[in-house]
């Protein structure tokens, strides 16, 4: 064990402050970052890696974009937290309700689970129900054993077993993610999100979208633009802050002024909206449209994802690559999986020696099986011939 991890292990909980960090489900290693620039991170032994985790999604500009830098050095120097309204605020609302208009109305908190958890208390107070129809390897925050109660759970591209609950049940709403990021990228079979929007609104139930990882990333209106589906509410994470922690809730005004204080549904915070993060996030979102970021990944990743099918093609081993937008996965089987208990059909007893042979090849992917991996806008020809030659690498010693 390196001395950074015996000294973290000493003062946090197993040395980190989220399980995945352990490498527990990779080859073992606490790996420490030291610096990132555009594609690339610099790990504290100097070695340097083609970045696809991108901090699990949020950086679809890359490390340390010159526009995110200027305007947070910009905005520290007036200050990081008032706890009082800043015009930045509607400044930034104003442009993400431009790209996602069913956002009608929004209220800014500090990480998706915070969003998603908000979004769901709200479907609540809306309805005056309490259960919520959830899907199996799907992720939206923390779950206490008292909401766990009121959670129903189906399957991903289940229709069927979402219509029966619906009959069954009286539900407070639906939450998905509409493109799965949290058990690999799973994309939605034809009809599945139609069905789920028909659901809720002949039952009087809200659609909740997650779109924490899908936001900007499936699409620049995210999944809700390049399915045509407009949920009840969205949620937004990730990318939203161009790297700092923000996200937000938002959607159609009657329901969002449930609220407080207008409405009953109390939520508060003190970072929430400060005017760092808006910074942050305005110079972000201006940036992502102006250069067409969410395109230009998304054509690079689709490349990617070609030549890793190609290159899977000459070996033996079960691989296929699922890719919707900028995000993508590699999963050890015959074909995509279309639901949770399909990944966990997939051979994951591979991943550790496939994490440790694309760490040898210099590129860097979530230490876990059940994550998806990200491409930035500025990934190029190099970054793809780099994660190829690691699969490739790989898969001859199979």
């Amino acid at each position: 064990m390196n001395t950074a991890a015996e000294t973290a292990k000493h003062y946090l909980v197993d040395g980190v402050n989220s399980p995945i960090r352990t490498g527990a489900s990779g080859d073992g290693e606490m790996l420490f970052i030291q610096s990132g620039s555009g594609s690339k991170v610099t790990a504290l032994d100097g070695t340097v890696y083609v970045d696809y985790v991108l901090a699990y999604g949020p950086l679809l500009l890359g490390h340390a974009h010159p526009a995110v830098v200027s305007a947070v050095t910009q905005q520290v120097q007036l200050g990081t937290v008032f706890g009082a309204c800043s015009v930045l605020e509607a400044e930034f609302a104003k442009r993400i309700q431009s790209v996602y208009p069913t956002m009608q109305t929004m209220r800014f908190v500090n990480s998706g689970a915070e969003a998603t958890l908000n979004a769901m208390r709200l479907a609540r107070g809306i309805t005056g129900r309490s259960k919520i129809i959830q899907f199996r390897g799907c992720y939206h925050g923390h779950i206490t054993p008292g909401a766990d109660t009121d959670r129903l759970l189906c399957d991903y591209n289940d229709s069927a077993s979402v219509q029966a609950l619906m009959e069954s049940e009286s539900i407070a709403g639906i939450i998905v993610e509409p493109v799965c990021g949290n058990m690999g990228v799973i994309a939605p079979e034809p009809g599945f999100l139609t069905t789920l929007r028909s659901l809720t609104s002949a039952s009087g139930s809200l659609l909740i979208f997650d779109e924490v990882m899908t936001g900007f990333r499936s699409a620049l209106g995210g999944a809700q633009s390049l399915y045509t589906i407009q949920p009840d509410i969205t949620c937004l994470a990730k990318v939203v802050g161009g790297g700092l922690p923000c996200a937000v809730v938002g959607g159609r005004t009657e329901y969002m002024h449930y609220f407080s204080p207008k409405g009953s549904v109390y939520q508060a915070g003190t970072f929430s909206g400060n005017p760092l993060c808006m910074a942050a996030g305005i110079a972000a979102i201006d940036t992502i449209i102006q250069t067409q970021a969410s395109e230009r990944a998304a054509a690079t990743a689709t490349t990617l994802a070609a030549e890793l099918r190609a290159c899977s093609a000459r070996y033996a081993t079960p691989v296929s690559v699922a890719q919707v937008g900028s995000m993508l996965s590699v999963f050890f089987s015959d074909k995509c999986p279309k639901s949770f208990a399909d990944v966990q059909q997939s051979q994951t007893a591979l991943f550790p020696s496939y994490y440790a042979a694309m760490k040898a090849a210099g590129v860097l992917i979530p230490p876990s099986p059940f994550e998806a991996y990200f491409v930035s806008s500025v990934h190029d020809a190099s970054d793809v011939a780099a994660m190829v030659r690691g699969l490739d690498e790989f898969l001859a010693t199979q």
